[in-house]
C-alpha cells in the first residue's frame, strides 16, 4: 500500500472523529437537570423572602395594611394589629429591619429578620415562618411571627 493511502486513511479516521464528537456535543442538553425537590425549596425560599421584604417594608413605613395579619404561631390566635402597631411606636427611632437569611425545610421557610438599633448596632429578631404555601395563597399574606425571640428594648409585638 501506497503512502499517500495510509495518509488519507488517518485523515478520515481524524475526520470522523471530530464529527462524532461535535454530534454528541450537540444532542447533549446544555441545562444542567435540577433536582425537583431542591427547585421547589428554591421557590418557598424565593416567595418567602419577597412576602417578608413587603411586610417588613411596610413596618420600616408605619404602614399596616388590613391584607396582613399577625397570628401566635403557638395558639393561632391573630394578634391584635392595634397592639402591635402600639408597641413599635413606643420607639422613638424606629428601628429598620432587613430580611437575612432563609432556611427551607420542606415547604416551609424560615427567614431570619436583623433589626437596627438607635445606636446603629444590628440584632437578630425572631424569625417569621411562612407555612405551607397553599394556605399563604388563600390568606394573601399569614405570616406567623415568633415574638419570643425578640430582643426586650424592641417591643415590636406585644402578647395582648
Amino acid at each position: 500500500m501506497t503512502k499517500r493511502f495510509w495518509r488519507n486513511k488517518k485523515m478520515l479516521a481524524g475526520l470522523s472523529l471530530i464529527i462524532l464528537a461535535l454530534a454528541l456535543g450537540s444532542c447533549r442538553s446544555t441545562e444542567p437537570t435540577e433536582n425537583p425537590i431542591i427547585k421547589q425549596k428554591k421557590t418557598t425560599a424565593l416567595s418567602a423572602r419577597q412576602v417578608a421584604k413587603k411586610f417588613w417594608g411596610l413596618m420600616n413605613k408605619g404602614d399596616f395594611g388590613p391584607a396582613y395579619s399577625l397570628v401566635d404561631p403557638k395558639s393561632r390566635k391573630k394578634l391584635s394589629k392595634k397592639n402591635f402597631i402600639k408597641a413599635s411606636d413606643e420607639i422613638a427611632i424606629k428601628p429598620k429591619v432587613k430580611v437575612g437569611s432563609v432556611i427551607v425545610n420542606g415547604r416551609d421557610a424560615n427567614i431570619a429578620l436583623f433589626f437596627r438599633k438607635a445606636s446603629g448596632e444590628q440584632t437578630v429578631s425572631g424569625k417569621i415562618v411562612y407555612y405551607n404555601k397553599k394556605w399563604y395563597q388563600e390568606l394573601e399574606t399569614d405570616l406567623l411571627i415568633s415574638y419570643g425571640v425578640h430582643p426586650k428594648n424592641i417591643p415590636f409585638i406585644s402578647e395582648a
